[in-house]
Protein backbone atom coordinates (compact mmCIF):
# COMPACT_ATOMS: atom_id res chain seq x y z
CA UNK A 1 0.00 0.00 0.00
CA UNK A 2 1.26 3.49 -0.80
CA UNK A 3 2.29 5.62 2.17
CA UNK A 4 0.17 8.51 0.86
CA UNK A 5 -3.23 7.05 -0.08
CA UNK A 6 -6.15 9.43 -0.68
CA UNK A 7 -7.41 11.02 2.56
CA UNK A 8 -10.63 12.82 3.46
CA UNK A 9 -10.63 15.28 6.37
CA UNK A 10 -13.95 15.46 8.23
CA UNK A 11 -14.32 18.86 9.86
CA UNK A 12 -17.43 19.92 11.81
CA UNK A 13 -17.54 23.68 12.47
CA UNK A 14 -20.23 25.46 14.47
CA UNK A 15 -19.72 29.13 15.43
CA UNK A 16 -16.03 28.88 14.51
CA UNK A 17 -15.74 31.84 12.12
CA UNK A 18 -12.80 33.27 14.09
CA UNK A 19 -10.72 30.07 13.91
CA UNK A 20 -11.86 28.11 10.87
CA UNK A 21 -9.67 29.97 8.38
CA UNK A 22 -6.50 29.24 10.33
CA UNK A 23 -7.45 25.57 10.54
CA UNK A 24 -8.16 25.31 6.82
CA UNK A 25 -4.92 27.12 5.99
CA UNK A 26 -2.96 24.51 7.97
CA UNK A 27 -4.73 21.63 6.24
CA UNK A 28 -4.32 23.14 2.78
CA UNK A 29 -0.59 23.58 3.42
CA UNK A 30 -0.14 19.81 3.87
CA UNK A 31 1.62 18.24 0.88
CA UNK A 32 -0.43 15.14 0.05
CA UNK A 33 -1.33 13.81 -3.41
CA UNK A 34 -5.09 13.47 -2.82
CA UNK A 35 -6.49 15.33 0.16
CA UNK A 36 -10.07 16.58 0.36
CA UNK A 37 -11.46 18.62 3.26
CA UNK A 38 -15.18 18.22 3.91
CA UNK A 39 -16.48 20.96 6.21
CA UNK A 40 -19.94 20.84 7.77
CA UNK A 41 -20.33 24.48 8.79
CA UNK A 42 -22.99 26.58 10.44
CA UNK A 43 -23.85 29.00 13.21
CA UNK A 44 -24.98 32.62 13.41
CA UNK A 45 -21.43 34.01 13.48
CA UNK A 46 -20.80 33.47 9.74
CA UNK A 47 -18.87 30.20 9.89
CA UNK A 48 -20.62 28.92 6.75
CA UNK A 49 -19.59 32.04 4.78
CA UNK A 50 -15.94 31.55 5.80
CA UNK A 51 -16.05 27.91 4.67
CA UNK A 52 -17.69 28.85 1.37
CA UNK A 53 -14.95 31.40 0.61
CA UNK A 54 -12.34 28.66 1.01
CA UNK A 55 -14.37 26.27 -1.15
CA UNK A 56 -14.55 28.90 -3.90
CA UNK A 57 -10.79 29.51 -3.69
CA UNK A 58 -9.93 25.78 -3.58
CA UNK A 59 -12.53 23.94 -5.69
CA UNK A 60 -12.34 20.19 -5.28
CA UNK A 61 -10.07 20.43 -2.26
CA UNK A 62 -12.56 22.05 0.12
CA UNK A 63 -16.16 20.85 0.11
CA UNK A 64 -18.76 22.66 2.22
CA UNK A 65 -21.98 21.31 3.69
CA UNK A 66 -24.39 23.40 5.72
CA UNK A 67 -24.89 22.39 9.34
CA UNK A 68 -28.43 23.09 10.62
CA UNK A 69 -28.93 24.48 14.10
CA UNK A 70 -29.27 21.80 16.77
CA UNK A 71 -27.76 19.02 14.69
CA UNK A 72 -24.66 18.68 16.87
CA UNK A 73 -21.26 17.17 16.16
CA UNK A 74 -22.58 13.64 15.61
CA UNK A 75 -25.02 14.82 12.96
CA UNK A 76 -22.39 17.02 11.30
CA UNK A 77 -19.99 14.08 11.04
CA UNK A 78 -22.78 11.93 9.61
CA UNK A 79 -23.27 14.54 6.88
CA UNK A 80 -19.52 14.64 6.17
CA UNK A 81 -19.34 10.84 6.01
CA UNK A 82 -22.10 10.74 3.40
CA UNK A 83 -20.12 13.13 1.17
CA UNK A 84 -16.47 12.01 1.43
CA UNK A 85 -14.90 10.35 -1.60
CA UNK A 86 -12.03 8.45 0.03
CA UNK A 87 -11.74 5.51 2.46
CA UNK A 88 -9.17 6.89 4.86
CA UNK A 89 -10.29 9.66 7.21
CA UNK A 90 -8.61 12.25 9.40
CA UNK A 91 -10.64 14.11 12.03
CA UNK A 92 -9.88 17.45 13.64
CA UNK A 93 -11.72 20.47 15.06
CA UNK A 94 -12.17 23.90 13.54
CA UNK A 95 -10.16 25.63 16.30
CA UNK A 96 -7.06 23.55 15.58
CA UNK A 97 -3.88 24.04 13.57
CA UNK A 98 -2.70 20.73 12.11
CA UNK A 99 1.06 20.47 11.44
CA UNK A 100 1.94 18.23 8.54
CA UNK A 101 4.22 16.14 10.77
CA UNK A 102 1.34 15.35 13.15
CA UNK A 103 -1.02 14.61 10.25
CA UNK A 104 1.44 12.12 8.74
CA UNK A 105 2.35 10.52 12.09
CA UNK A 106 -1.27 9.89 13.10
CA UNK A 107 -2.19 8.46 9.70
CA UNK A 108 0.88 6.21 9.51
CA UNK A 109 -0.29 3.29 11.75
CA UNK A 110 -3.63 3.10 9.93
CA UNK A 111 -1.98 3.21 6.50
CA UNK A 112 0.49 0.50 7.55
CA UNK A 113 -2.33 -1.71 8.83
CA UNK A 114 -0.93 -1.67 12.38
CA UNK A 115 -4.20 -0.41 13.88
CA UNK A 116 -7.74 0.38 12.85
CA UNK A 117 -7.43 3.91 14.24
CA UNK A 118 -4.72 6.16 15.62
CA UNK A 119 -4.86 9.24 17.77
CA UNK A 120 -2.51 11.89 19.06
CA UNK A 121 -2.58 14.62 21.73
CA UNK A 122 -2.94 18.37 21.49
CA UNK A 123 -1.07 21.40 22.74
CA UNK A 124 -2.04 25.08 22.97
CA UNK A 125 -1.64 27.58 20.18
CA UNK A 126 1.75 29.35 20.43
CA UNK A 127 0.24 32.67 21.55
CA UNK A 128 -1.59 30.94 24.44
CA UNK A 129 1.19 28.87 25.94
CA UNK A 130 2.18 31.16 28.79
CA UNK A 131 -1.32 32.09 29.96
CA UNK A 132 -1.89 30.63 33.43
CA UNK A 133 -5.08 28.58 32.97
CA UNK A 134 -3.91 27.36 29.57
CA UNK A 135 -0.54 26.34 31.00
CA UNK A 136 -2.33 24.39 33.74
CA UNK A 137 -4.47 22.49 31.22
CA UNK A 138 -1.45 21.80 29.04
CA UNK A 139 0.67 20.54 31.94
CA UNK A 140 -2.10 18.21 33.10
CA UNK A 141 -2.70 16.71 29.65
CA UNK A 142 1.00 16.55 28.80
CA UNK A 143 1.81 14.71 32.03
CA UNK A 144 -0.89 12.12 31.31
CA UNK A 145 0.11 11.72 27.65
CA UNK A 146 3.80 11.19 28.38
CA UNK A 147 2.91 8.10 30.41
CA UNK A 148 0.80 6.50 27.69
CA UNK A 149 1.92 3.40 25.90
CA UNK A 150 1.34 2.76 22.19
CA UNK A 151 -1.99 0.97 22.77
CA UNK A 152 -4.80 3.52 22.80
CA UNK A 153 -8.10 3.22 24.66
CA UNK A 154 -9.79 6.36 23.32
CA UNK A 155 -9.79 8.92 20.53
CA UNK A 156 -9.08 12.64 20.82
CA UNK A 157 -11.62 14.19 18.47
CA UNK A 158 -9.30 16.93 17.28
CA UNK A 159 -6.53 14.56 16.18
CA UNK A 160 -7.29 11.04 14.98
CA UNK A 161 -7.34 8.88 11.86
CA UNK A 162 -9.47 5.86 10.99
CA UNK A 163 -10.49 3.90 7.92
CA UNK A 164 -13.98 3.65 6.50
CA UNK A 165 -14.27 0.06 7.74
CA UNK A 166 -13.54 1.18 11.30
CA UNK A 167 -16.21 3.88 11.17
CA UNK A 168 -18.67 1.36 9.74
CA UNK A 169 -17.88 -1.10 12.54
CA UNK A 170 -18.62 1.68 15.02
CA UNK A 171 -21.99 2.50 13.49
CA UNK A 172 -21.31 5.22 10.88
CA UNK A 173 -22.39 7.96 13.35
CA UNK A 174 -25.99 6.72 13.17
CA UNK A 175 -26.52 6.59 16.94
CA UNK A 176 -27.94 9.61 18.74
CA UNK A 177 -24.98 10.99 20.68
CA UNK A 178 -25.54 14.58 21.87
CA UNK A 179 -22.17 14.71 23.68
CA UNK A 180 -19.13 12.45 23.67
CA UNK A 181 -19.07 11.64 19.95
CA UNK A 182 -15.40 10.65 19.99
CA UNK A 183 -15.77 8.63 23.19
CA UNK A 184 -18.72 6.76 21.69
CA UNK A 185 -16.87 6.04 18.45
CA UNK A 186 -13.83 4.68 20.31
CA UNK A 187 -15.86 2.38 22.55
CA UNK A 188 -17.91 1.04 19.64
CA UNK A 189 -14.72 0.42 17.65
CA UNK A 190 -12.96 -1.42 20.49
CA UNK A 191 -16.02 -3.51 21.33
CA UNK A 192 -16.18 -4.64 17.72
CA UNK A 193 -12.60 -5.92 17.91
CA UNK A 194 -10.88 -2.82 16.52
CA UNK A 195 -7.56 -1.44 17.73
CA UNK A 196 -6.32 2.09 18.45
CA UNK A 197 -2.71 3.26 18.40
CA UNK A 198 -1.56 6.29 20.43
CA UNK A 199 1.01 8.46 18.63
CA UNK A 200 2.77 11.33 20.49
CA UNK A 201 2.25 13.82 17.65
CA UNK A 202 0.22 16.85 18.79
CA UNK A 203 -1.95 19.29 16.90
CA UNK A 204 -2.26 22.85 18.14
CA UNK A 205 -5.66 23.68 19.61
CA UNK A 206 -7.32 26.70 21.18
CA UNK A 207 -7.53 26.11 24.92
CA UNK A 208 -10.00 27.91 27.16
CA UNK A 209 -8.54 30.97 28.84
CA UNK A 210 -11.53 31.85 31.02
CA UNK A 211 -12.86 29.85 33.94
CA UNK A 212 -16.51 29.67 32.79
CA UNK A 213 -15.92 27.93 29.43
CA UNK A 214 -13.30 25.69 31.07
CA UNK A 215 -15.81 24.59 33.72
CA UNK A 216 -18.42 23.77 31.07
CA UNK A 217 -15.95 21.81 28.94
CA UNK A 218 -14.57 19.77 31.82
CA UNK A 219 -18.05 19.06 33.19
CA UNK A 220 -19.06 17.77 29.75
CA UNK A 221 -16.01 15.50 29.60
CA UNK A 222 -16.72 14.11 33.06
CA UNK A 223 -20.39 13.61 32.21
CA UNK A 224 -19.25 11.66 29.14
CA UNK A 225 -17.55 9.07 31.34
CA UNK A 226 -20.73 8.51 33.35
CA UNK A 227 -23.31 8.73 30.56
CA UNK A 228 -21.37 6.54 28.13
CA UNK A 229 -20.02 4.34 30.91
CA UNK A 230 -23.64 3.60 31.82
CA UNK A 231 -24.64 3.20 28.17
CA UNK A 232 -21.90 0.63 27.56
CA UNK A 233 -22.02 -0.90 31.05
CA UNK A 234 -18.34 0.00 31.56
CA UNK A 235 -17.78 -0.37 35.30
CA UNK A 236 -14.24 1.04 35.13
CA UNK A 237 -15.36 4.28 33.50
CA UNK A 238 -18.26 4.60 35.90
CA UNK A 239 -16.01 4.12 38.92
CA UNK A 240 -13.41 6.57 37.63
CA UNK A 241 -15.91 9.31 36.86
CA UNK A 242 -17.82 8.77 40.10
CA UNK A 243 -14.61 8.93 42.18
CA UNK A 244 -13.61 12.24 40.62
CA UNK A 245 -17.04 13.80 41.09
CA UNK A 246 -17.25 12.48 44.67
CA UNK A 247 -13.83 13.96 45.49
CA UNK A 248 -14.85 17.36 44.14
CA UNK A 249 -18.06 17.46 46.13
CA UNK A 250 -16.34 16.16 49.25
CA UNK A 251 -13.60 18.80 49.13
CA UNK A 252 -16.16 21.51 48.46
CA UNK A 253 -18.46 20.53 51.32
CA UNK A 254 -15.87 19.33 53.85
CA UNK A 255 -15.20 22.80 55.36
CA UNK A 256 -18.86 23.00 56.39
CA UNK A 257 -18.03 20.43 59.08
CA UNK A 258 -15.25 22.48 60.66
CA UNK A 259 -17.41 24.22 63.28
CA UNK A 260 -17.94 20.76 64.80
CA UNK A 261 -14.85 18.79 63.73
CA UNK A 262 -12.36 21.68 64.18
CA UNK A 263 -8.76 20.66 63.54
CA UNK A 264 -9.71 16.97 63.26
CA UNK A 265 -11.60 17.86 60.09
CA UNK A 266 -9.42 20.72 58.88
CA UNK A 267 -6.07 18.90 58.96
CA UNK A 268 -7.02 15.99 56.63
CA UNK A 269 -8.70 18.44 54.25
CA UNK A 270 -5.53 20.54 54.21
CA UNK A 271 -3.35 17.50 53.56
CA UNK A 272 -5.48 16.41 50.58
CA UNK A 273 -5.54 19.92 49.10
CA UNK A 274 -1.82 20.30 49.74
CA UNK A 275 -1.12 17.09 47.85
CA UNK A 276 -3.20 18.33 44.89
CA UNK A 277 -1.37 21.67 44.87
CA UNK A 278 2.01 19.92 45.02
CA UNK A 279 1.04 17.67 42.12
CA UNK A 280 0.20 20.73 40.00
CA UNK A 281 3.48 22.45 40.86
CA UNK A 282 5.42 19.34 39.85
CA UNK A 283 3.51 18.92 36.61
CA UNK A 284 4.16 22.54 35.70
CA UNK A 285 7.88 22.21 36.37
CA UNK A 286 8.15 19.00 34.37
CA UNK A 287 6.49 20.74 31.43
CA UNK A 288 8.82 23.74 31.83
CA UNK A 289 11.87 21.47 31.67
CA UNK A 290 10.54 19.55 28.67
CA UNK A 291 9.79 22.76 26.73
CA UNK A 292 12.99 24.53 27.82
CA UNK A 293 11.05 27.30 29.55
CA UNK A 294 12.14 28.96 32.80
CA UNK A 295 10.13 27.93 35.86
CA UNK A 296 8.57 30.64 38.03
CA UNK A 297 9.72 31.03 41.66
CA UNK A 298 8.31 28.36 43.96
CA UNK A 299 6.03 30.80 45.80
CA UNK A 300 4.47 32.06 42.57
CA UNK A 301 4.12 28.52 41.21
CA UNK A 302 2.46 27.37 44.44
CA UNK A 303 0.01 30.31 44.44
CA UNK A 304 -0.96 29.57 40.82
CA UNK A 305 -1.31 25.86 41.58
CA UNK A 306 -3.58 26.67 44.55
CA UNK A 307 -5.85 28.76 42.27
CA UNK A 308 -5.99 26.00 39.69
CA UNK A 309 -6.71 23.38 42.36
CA UNK A 310 -9.68 25.45 43.54
CA UNK A 311 -10.92 25.69 39.93
CA UNK A 312 -10.54 21.93 39.46
CA UNK A 313 -12.51 21.20 42.64
CA UNK A 314 -15.33 23.26 41.14
CA UNK A 315 -14.90 21.34 37.87
CA UNK A 316 -15.16 17.98 39.64
CA UNK A 317 -18.21 18.99 41.66
CA UNK A 318 -20.19 20.58 38.81
CA UNK A 319 -21.25 17.41 36.90
CA UNK A 320 -23.42 16.34 39.82
CA UNK A 321 -25.57 19.44 39.31
CA UNK A 322 -25.55 19.07 35.53
CA UNK A 323 -26.54 15.41 35.70
CA UNK A 324 -29.43 16.23 38.03
CA UNK A 325 -30.97 18.51 35.39
CA UNK A 326 -32.55 16.88 32.34
CA UNK A 327 -31.92 20.07 30.35
CA UNK A 328 -28.24 20.28 31.30
CA UNK A 329 -27.41 16.58 31.34
CA UNK A 330 -26.45 16.40 27.67
CA UNK A 331 -25.70 20.10 27.14
CA UNK A 332 -22.60 20.80 25.07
Amino acid sequence: MTDTPPVSVLLPAWNEAATLGRCLDSLLAIVWPELEIVVCAGGPDGTLAVAERYAAAHPGRVVVLEQPAGEGKQGALRRCLARVRHDLFYFTDADCVVPEAAFRAVLAPVIAGEADAATGPSEPLPEQRHRPLVRHQWATGWDVDRRRGPIGTGLLGRNFAIGRAGVAAAGNFRDQVPIGTDYHLAVRLLRNGGTIRFVPAPVQSRYHERVGPYLRQQSRWLRNTLLHGWRFRDAGELRGGARTIALGNLLLSWPLSWPWTRWVGAVPWGLVVGALVTLRVRRGRRLDRAMGDPSPPLAAATAAAARHTAIDVLVWSRPLLDLASRRRRTRW
